[in-house]
């Protein structure tokens, strides 16, 4: 991401309250893209609040922040499944 690079991933999805959200329980697989990553990661703990991920879902066309803790699992339901696109310059 820092090298401008793009992540798409596949995740998991459903419609709750009029808007699409990333669930590992139950709706559709769709491929979002990977816009951003919390500056304070906490790696010695994967559940932490400051773990967050901003996606662009192309459902709604609006990004959304999730943290990393149910993104994970709804990105899990389909094996992590991802592709990275990059532009050589």
């Amino acid at each position: 991401l820092t090298q401008g690079h793009y992540i798409i991933a596949l995740v998991q999805s459903q419609i709750i309250g009029g808007y699409d959200q990333i669930v590992p329980s139950a709706g559709i697989g769709h491929l979002v893209t990977i816009t951003g990553l919390s500056a304070e990661w906490n790696m010695a703990d994967e559940e932490s609040g400051w773990n967050w991920i901003r996606i662009n879902n192309p459902l709604n066309n609006r990004k959304e922040y999730y943290p990393w803790k149910d993104f994970k699992s709804s990105f899990g339901v389909y094996g992590y499944s991802m592709v990275e696109l990059w532009r050589a310059n």
